[in-house]
């Protein structure tokens, strides 16, 4: 019998019981009043005694089995626990099968088994930067060339040795490369495949900055509260000359720093404090490279987003030394 029909058939074999010695103890006192029989020592216990034995026996029965329902539903628990964490370590260790498989797949329909690129040297004067670019073939004969597209341009490779091909060739530093490819022709027959070549050369080349920051604000009466710090990273610390950060509060500039040693020492910079902030606070970043770039990155680091459209204030940009623009995100 499951727990659930033993706890109605409790109840109901408690009340069966009450009613039979209600019935004994009624007929009893029946027969002493007709002088049937003589009342003895031999009493029939009263239905009140009755019933409070069989309560306190009921609430005991109901007791035990909760507490063996309880110790047996705990145990299911943690079997199905123990099972759910098995399922889950079979679709992880699955999962990971899956994609080993996969990328075997993918290793063994690609043209290459690997290809790489190097920065060899970079002229800022003529904006144009130098790369060593090297590839492995999966398959190849005596008569296979590859080639790098780099939008119209058609860049041959050298064979080097077994199945290895090298380029060295010059890109416009600050050009944009959409959808490099990478052929192969062998038997009369070319194929292609996209090339990891990037989009943009500069990233790998100039001191881009990437802001670090731990704020705590919140508007109150029209009013920020605010406080933390800042740090920068840079790629190539060792081009910058200079670092000043300008605070634009609202659209107005309070105050510019200089934080060249903090910068490129990535060392934690407390935010100004005591600025009175309603709309937005700004970080305008200036950086000199030694290489005569200016880099510009303006940043919404505080902001009511019921009064300011971020998107409208930020921006990247880069200008050579003659401060001409050779590069600008405007959608950062």
């Amino acid at each position: 019998m499951s727990v659930a029909g033993i706890l109605i058939a409790i109840p109901v074999l408690a009340i069966a019981i009450i009613i039979i010695s209600f019935v004994l103890y009624n007929r009893r006192l029946d027969k002493i009043t007709k002088g049937e029989i003589h009342d003895t020592h031999t009493k029939l216990p009263e239905p009140s005694n009755v019933t409070g034995a069989t309560y306190k026996i009921i609430l005991m029965a109901f007791t035990v089995i909760i507490l063996i329902n309880i110790s047996t539903n705990a145990g299911l628990i943690r079997s199905q626990r123990q099972q759910i964490e098995k399922m889950q370590q079979n679709i992880f260790e699955l999962t990971y099968t899956v994609e080993d498989l996969k990328n075997t797949i993918d290793s063994s329909l690609s043209l290459t088994s690997y290809t790489g690129f190097e920065v060899l040297d970079t002229d800022m004067d003529s904006k144009k930067t130098k790369i060593m670019y090297e590839v492995m073939l999966n398959e190849y004969t005596d008569d296979t060339e590859v080639a790098l597209i780099l939008n119209d341009e058609k860049i041959p490779f050298e064979k080097k040795e077994t199945g290895k091909f090298v380029a060295e060739f010059y890109v416009d530093t600050f050009g944009h490369y959409r959808e490099p490819k990478l052929t192969v022709t062998q038997n009369g027959i070319t194929k292609a495949e996209a090339s990891d070549f990037p989009e943009e050369v500069f990233w790998d080349v100039i001191p881009m900055p990437l802001f670090n920051c731990t704020f705590n604000s919140e508007m109150s009466l029209g009013k920020a509260k605010y406080s933390g710090y800042y740090n920068l990273n840079f790629d190539r610390p060792e081009d910058v000359e200079s670092v000043t950060i300008t605070y634009l509060v609202d659209g107005k500039e309070t105050k510019t720093m200089d934080i060249t040693a903090q910068a490129i020492s990535r060392e934690n910079i407390d935010i100004e404090k005591g600025m009175t902030v309603k709309s937005n606070l700004v970080f305008l970043l200036n950086i000199k490279t030694k290489s005569g770039l200016t880099i510009e990155d303006k940043t919404v680091m505080i902001y009511d987003d019921i009064q300011c459209d971020v998107e409208d204030l930020e921006y990247e940009r880069i200008y050579d030394k003659d401060g001409k623009l050779l590069w600008e995100n405007d959608y950062k």
